[in-house]
């Protein structure tokens, strides 16, 4: 999958896509088609979390609806989160100026349908459980907040040399202070959730106590160790030209540690982008 042969499709499915969505409108309907599937899925994957939809989608308490795999349900949902979002501030900014001033009822329902599907696609984000996108995700809006912050930090710094232009001013502080705010608020969120990791509440809740359980000793964190040890010594016996495209399985077969036994027999992925390149295709 990630061969040169599916690296050279996606290039040219990029290039497909800039021939075919030429102007902005056509972007913001093929981001709606797209979140409009991700949250049939979500809801499927949140009802995946209270009862069972036959054999296809049993119960479970990491969902992973209709895509099969808890981690790669939440990767496919994070993209489409940040999607929703943007729709939403779209919505939004874009009728800014005559949102309450007219009322359009149909501005007011498209900026309730995205928060719906915004907050439909997090949910089952957070009921996969998935440590890694759960933490992608909070990476991916700290960036952002950090982004935001900066640019109106520049606008600031620039509208300050020239102090007629007191609402630009305005507007550059509230741009400051809203993305810090924000960030701020994420913070204490997660260090109030770490000081309250050994509490009942944290402890009950399967998704915080997995959100929460970062220790070396972590049965997780101990098999991961251990087939990257593997890896290493795979990556070391062919340093030059790797194993292949796609044959990690190969490289851990060789050199599995039998303590890894009682939780998985079989890797394909190292789970680390470092060591999979590293026994792909070395050096």
């Amino acid at each position: 999958m990630i061969g040169i042969w599916g690296m050279l499709h996606f290039v040219l499915f990029f290039l497909m896509l800039g021939a075919v969505f030429q102007i902005k409108k056509e972007w913001l309907n093929l981001l709606k088609i797209s979140v409009g599937v991700s949250s049939l899925v979500a809801l499927l994957a949140i009802i995946q979390k209270f009862t069972s939809l036959g054999l296809l989608i049993p119960q479970t308490e990491r969902v992973f609806g209709t895509i099969g795999n808890a981690g790669f349900l939440g990767t496919y949902l994070i993209f489409n989160i940040f999607f929703a979002a943007y729709l939403l501030f779209e919505a939004i900014l874009s009728r800014r100026k005559i949102l309450f001033a007219v009322c359009p009822a149909p501005s007011l329902l498209w900026c309730g349908v995205y928060c719906a599907l915004l907050i439909v696609n997090c949910l089952a984000l957070f009921f996969t459980g998935t440590r890694g996108a759960i933490l992608g995700l909070l990476a991916g809006i700290i960036v952002f907040l950090l982004l935001w912050a900066t640019k109106n930090f520049y606008f600031l710094w620039k509208s300050e040399k020239n102090l007629t232009s007191q609402p630009p001013f305005k507007r550059g502080a509230r741009g400051v202070k809203i993305p810090a705010i924000i960030l701020l608020t994420i913070i204490v969120f997660i260090g109030l959730l770490f000081l309250a990791r050994d509490s009942a509440f944290v402890k009950n809740n399967s998704v915080l106590s997995r959100l929460t359980a970062f220790s070396l000793s972590d049965t997780t964190t101990q098999n991961r160790l251990l087939l990257w040890g593997g890896a290493w010594q795979a990556w070391q016996e062919k340093p030059i030209l790797g194993w292949g495209p796609e044959n990690f399985e190969i490289a851990a077969n060789k050199y599995f540690d039998s303590r890894l036994a009682p939780y998985e027999a079989w890797y394909d992925r190292a789970h680390n982008f470092i060591f999979d390149y590293g026994v792909w295709r070395a050096i």
